[in-house]
């Protein structure tokens, strides 16, 4: 992916070297403009296919997201519905901090809570959720993507 020595990769470099592993093994890579929501998520993740997702690191942001998840594994689906949405307005104050990109790989949703379930390699591939709306906010723009069959 052309990282450099000092760690990172950029997304041109990135969809271009994807393109070639599409094109190499007969897939499509995908990149959509129109972002992070439930109805992109759910057309993919229903078909079993996982999105490659652009995201701005934001270290307060991210403090609040690991802390609620236990309180969210021991909810019931009504009752984090009513939890999640005062956690939105939480967050909301925060500003994504636009030079900390990273990729992620969303591989499920919510749709009764309007969540969406990603994985990071980086934090021992757990399952972390947070709401559409937040993944939107946090989103680097047109940084979404899948590789299809």
């Amino acid at each position: 992916m052309e990282t450099d020595k000092f760690g990172g990769t950029q997304l041109k470099d990135f969809e271009v070297i994807m393109h070639q592993i599409a094109h190499r093994h007969k897939r499509d890579f995908d990149k959509f403009a129109s972002g992070v929501g439930i109805r992109n998520v759910a057309k993919y993740i229903d078909r079993g296919v996982p999105l490659m997702w652009g995201v701005y690191l934001t270290p307060e942001f991210e403090k609040i997201v690991a802390k609620r998840q236990p309180r969210r594994d021991q909810a019931t689906a009504a009752d984090w519905a009513e939890t999640v949405s005062s956690e939105r307005r939480n967050t909301r104050r925060i500003k994504p901090k636009l030079n900390g990109g990273h990729l992620r790989l969303i591989v499920g949703y919510n749709a009764e809570t309007r969540e969406i379930a990603f994985s990071d390699s980086w934090d021992g591939n757990r399952i972390v959720w947070v709401t559409a709306i937040e993944a939107k906010r946090f989103s680097m723009p047109a940084a979404l993507y899948a590789l299809t069959p």
